[in-house]
């Protein structure tokens, strides 16, 4: 777990990079900071491996301060990811994985072990170990650095901006990668990205930073995107924060139509005229596309396909979206035809949902409301206890005090008493070196 504690950062011409900002990054999971330009997720991010000094505040690690720990040690226990997979261009790839390994001491048989293992790991054919960077593909080399953050076994990986310079279809790509090995090996991962999307398809929490290093909202994306805590966070997530929702909606058991459909030889052949929609497959039974009504010969576009069961309604929108004839494609595990739902029967699906969320948000407002009367009722009960105690307390001093003044004035009058001689004693009474008045010598 690393816990930021009050933290803040000011540069000497007086930029403030952060602002008594305290956030938990919990453990096994991974946090997404994201934010516009200059607020500060880069600077937090290289506080935790101490790249970066906190100007006030602490961070920690499993409860012990970092400060107390050597830089060098505490950055071979920690896997580090940047943009563009930050390699070394003279060495080979097999070489760049077991950079920490052979810093921590480890021998040549078991960090080139470790290396083919993780290249494997992350998808790469052995082959490309021989090779240096400058001979794989962007996508290639951010897959090798990933490799390398995780060489050594850590428990945290630190993630700058990791997909930020590769195409969108990689960046799709990676992301199911480093999610699928966050789960496989349960490492804390802590990302930082400018794209709310990316946030959102990572994160099993996300904070929200704004300028000045400040934080706007720590929760997690389902939150975020159904309850913005400020009209800050509504403009960063985007105005369709409602559609990309859908991403945490899970599509229920579809009730899936056919649709007439053609071997690709076939439809060469001139098979598939229809007034209705044909769809056209490959020998496997893979969806190619559709057959154009107008044009007869002519393969129009199939759009993107969503996989039944287990998509996100998110997807089953965009199939439908995407369609040329309005019927998303359905596909199962292996790819192959497996139906389609017209667009009418998505969206209600989709309008299914949103009554639920509306229906949830009532829910946690009227909660919300209730616990607020809650604590006004248990403040004001524990105000008025606090209010009786300082009352028997005033009393109970009054009552000593008033004993004390009775036992004083008692005190008092016994010792007059003692002192004071009756005036009408008998001579013999006086004392005996005092002389009776009229008997003088």
């Amino acid at each position: 777990m690393i816990e930021f504690k009050s933290v803040s950062k000011t540069y000497s011409d007086g930029t403030k990079a952060v602002e008594d900002l305290s956030l938990v990054v919990p453990s096994d999971g991974t946090t997404v900071m994201v934010g516009p330009s200059g607020c500060g997720k880069t600077t937090l991010l290289r506080m935790v491996n101490r790249m970066i000094e906190p100007t006030a505040g602490s961070v920690e690690w499993d409860g012990t301060p970092i400060k107390r720990l050597k830089k060098t040690v505490l950055r071979r226990q920690m896997g580090y990811v940047i943009q563009n997979g930050g390699l070394f261009p003279h060495r080979t790839i097999l070489e760049n994985i077991g950079t920490v390994p052979e810093l921590l001491g480890w021998d040549d048989r078991k960090t080139h072990a470790r290396a083919q293992e993780l290249l494997e790991l992350v998808g790469l054919e052995p082959q490309l170990g021989r090779r240096f960077p400058a001979q794989l593909s962007g996508g290639q080399q951010q897959r090798v650095g990933v490799a390398r953050a995780l060489a050594a076994d850590p428990d945290l990986l630190l993630m700058d901006e990791p997909f930020s310079a590769v195409d969108p279809v990689v960046r799709a790509d990676l992301q199911e990668l480093v999610k699928r090995l966050q789960t496989d090996l349960k490492k804390t991962i802590l990302m930082i990205t400018h794209d709310m999307d990316e946030a959102i398809t990572m994160g099993n929490q996300v904070a929200v930073l704004q300028k000045g290093g400040q934080l706007a909202q720590f929760d997690t994306p389902e939150e975020i995107l159904d309850n913005p805590a400020s009209e800050f966070v509504a403009d960063f997530v985007g105005r369709d924060r409602g559609y990309r929702s859908l991403t945490f909606a899970g599509a229920p058991e579809l009730k899936l139509e056919r649709v007439r459909t053609v071997r690709n030889a076939a439809f060469e052949r001139g098979e598939g005229r229809s007034d209705e929609p044909v769809l056209v497959v490959d020998g496997e039974g893979r969806p190619q596309g559709w057959a154009d009504p107008q044009r007869p010969g002519r393969l129009l576009g199939l759009g993107s396909t969503f996989t039944n069961p287990g998509a996100p309604l998110r997807e089953v929108v965009e199939a439908a979206l995407t369609s040329p004839t309005g019927l998303a494609v359905a596909v199962g595990a292996d790819g192959r035809y497996a139906g389609v739902i017209s667009d009418d029967a998505v969206m209600q699906h989709v309008r299914a949902y949103r009554a639920g969320v509306a229906e949830s948000q009532v829910t946690r407002q009227i909660r919300s409301e209730e616990d607020a009367e809650a604590a006004r009722i248990e403040a004001e009960r524990q105000a008025a206890e606090q209010a009786a105690d300082q009352e028997r307390q005033r009393a109970e001093a009054e009552a000593l005090a008033e004993q004390k003044r009775s036992a004083k004035g008692r005190r008092k009058r016994r010792g007059g008493a003692t002192a004071v001689k009756p005036a009408d004693a008998p001579a013999s009474e006086q004392p005996a070196d005092v002389e009776p008045e009229g008997e003088k010598p």
